[in-house]
């Protein structure tokens, strides 16, 4: 029996023509050409599947959508989880250094460390950036690993950052070593803004707090208006973290366990 016997006049997949030739090109079917079977033609059973113009735009601006609505619930997220994370790490490492200093030089009121503000003939504030930032490396240095550290201008005044391991960063002021301001996320950015602007949002305001005898307890979030005679007033931290300074939010965030709460009246961003 010949091929063309052997195929049949019902092989699936393939119709009769009355001619070889047709003006198409010879499709093939499993290596068997239509010119090698005289008067057939492959035609396929199944057509291919293919999305629409329309139908692949429609998708992509599902997806859109869908990005636009999630996308700032998962920044926010992310930058309170940075920022309950770190607030908390920081406090910690500066505390437990403060613990074993205070094992080195005794009370805190006889360290050699303190630099307080010195006015000049006018009354006005004296910069003393390298006093501060020698004596913060002197000291909090023997017992923190910072990383790398970097002078920078802020207000037309110099400035020390110490960086952490976590890429966080410490800022010495220039006037004295009570006030700091820590940064959890990309310092230098957050620099760019105002004081007012940052603080509470990229950077927190910490310090020393002294005690009725003025000898330095701990290290804490700003709390200056407040002591032991003088218990914090929620309503005027919440109004300074909203509306004025920003030096009193991370305050608030200690106050909740170190958890941003959902009332926080600043955006956090980095």
């Amino acid at each position: 029996m010949n091929r063309r016997q052997s195929l049949g006049g019902g092989a699936r997949g393939f119709i009769p023509l009355k001619g070889r030739n047709v003006g198409v090109e010879t499709p093939t079917y499993k290596g068997i050409t239509s010119e090698e079977v005289v008067g057939w033609a492959f035609c396929p059973t199944k057509s291919k599947m293919a999305f629409t113009l329309a139908e692949v735009l429609i998708t992509l601006g599902i997806i859109g959508i869908v990005a636009a609505l999630t996308l700032p619930t998962i920044i926010r997220n992310y930058n309170v989880k940075i920022t309950e994370t770190r607030l908390k790490k920081f406090y910690s490492t500066m505390n437990q250094a403060v613990t074993r200093l205070k094992a080195d030089y005794g009370d805190t009121e006889n360290w050699t460390y303190w630099i307080s503000n010195v006015l000049d003939d006018e009354g006005q504030l004296t910069e003393q950036s390298d006093l501060v930032a020698d004596n913060f490396r002197n000291y909090f240095g023997k017992y923190i690993d910072f990383v790398s550290e970097k002078e920078v201008t802020n207000y037309g005044k110099k400035m020390t950052l110490f960086y952490f391991k976590d890429g966080s960063a410490i800022m010495t002021r220039w006037y004295n070593n009570y006030d700091y301001e820590y940064f959890p996320r990309d310092a230098e950015k957050c620099l760019t803004k105002l004081s007012n602007e940052r603080r509470g949002v990229c950077s927190f305001a910490f310090q020393f707090r002294r005690g009725n005898n003025r000898q330095v307890n701990d290290f804490v979030p700003y709390a200056e208006a407040f002591d032991s005679s003088r218990p914090i007033d929620n309503d005027l931290i919440y109004e300074d973290c909203r509306s004025g300074t920003g030096q009193y939010c991370g305050l608030i965030i200690m106050l909740n366990n170190w958890t941003v709460p959902k009332d926080y009246p600043r955006k956090l961003a980095y």
